[in-house]
């Protein structure tokens, strides 16, 4: 539901992002020269004859230190303390797609079914460490969502039809580059909400070139977006085909600009002060 005047409610307006403190800096077991302050890394990358859990990596995984699954790994994003992957140069996104795909590779052979990879940014969307992270869930069974999406497509792949849509009228488009577009989707549950998909059908995530091209372009959307309402928390999640299966795999960003309340968490109805039109206008107007 769409819904403009709850944008003038009162308690909507929002501190701006005050800059790292030195406590931050020096307590953050991320940053390169603190790899004992972690878990023993499952990987990092390049790799190369360095020794394990030591300086001189690029992006690095270890385990989880409070996991709620079975297997839940984290991907450090960069060695210096970046908050966000709106500050990671595409070089480095591909790096982070590189550890994505390698420890999904890692899961399957291990006899797992899906891997839930997630970005939590800032404290309201679930991040406890600043420094700017991934992780990656891994699982016995395909979770619901991906699932449900998995059952609304049999026999034809509905992602395709929209996406079709979406990019013959190109109003709701926020930008497209090598295959791979990124939108507000019409039924957007919060203000400036991304869809981020390749143009043509993939299930598979874990061998595809374009998986960094879409990191690429979210970290694109949230940089118009600080532009736009400084920095806010938000959540990204990838949602693939499982091992071997079929499905159209696409990236998900919410802003957390609005708070779900009894409506949203209730009745399953969102309600979005944000016209998704409007909201992609702004993000293809604002800078990058």
């Amino acid at each position: 539901m769409i819904a403009p005047r709850r944008a003038s409610r009162p308690g909507q307006t929002r501190p701006p992002a005050e800059a790292p403190s030195e406590g931050e800096l020096e307590s953050c077991p991320f940053c390169e020269g603190r790899e004992e302050r972690t878990p023993p890394e499952a990987l990092a990358l390049p790799q190369s004859s360095r020794a394990p859990d030591s300086p001189g990596w690029q992006v690095r995984v270890v385990p989880n230190l409070y996991p709620a699954f079975e297997r839940q790994e984290v991907v450090v994003h960069s060695p210096r303390h970046v908050r966000s992957i709106v500050e990671l140069a595409p070089d480095e996104l591909g790096v982070v797609a590189a550890a994505w795909q390698a420890r999904a590779r890692a899961a399957a052979e291990a006899g797992f079914d899906y891997v839930h990879a997630l970005v939590n940014e800032g404290r309201a969307a679930g991040a406890t460490l600043a420094h700017s992270h991934s992780q990656l869930v891994w699982l016995r069974e395909v979770p619901p969502l991906p699932a449900r999406e998995q059952a609304l497509s049999a026999g034809r792949c509905v992602l395709c039809d929209d996406l079709a849509s979406e990019r013959a009228e190109g109003t709701r488009v926020v930008s497209e580059r090598d295959g791979v577009v990124s939108l507000c989707p019409a039924a957007s549950r919060e203000p400036y909400e991304l869809l981020v998909a390749p143009t043509r059908h993939e299930p598979d995530a874990w061998t595809s070139a374009r998986l960094a091209t879409a990191l690429e372009l979210l970290a694109e959307g949230w940089r118009r977006l600080r532009s736009l309402e400084g920095a806010v928390p938000a959540n990204a999640w990838l949602h693939a085909a499982p091992f071997g299966g079929e499905g159209h795999w696409h990236l998900e960003a919410l802003p957390r600009l609005t708070t779900p309340a009894g409506v949203e968490l209730g009745a399953g109805v969102f309600v979005n002060p944000l016209d998704p039109d409007a909201a992609a206008q702004a993000l293809r107007t604002a800078t990058p």
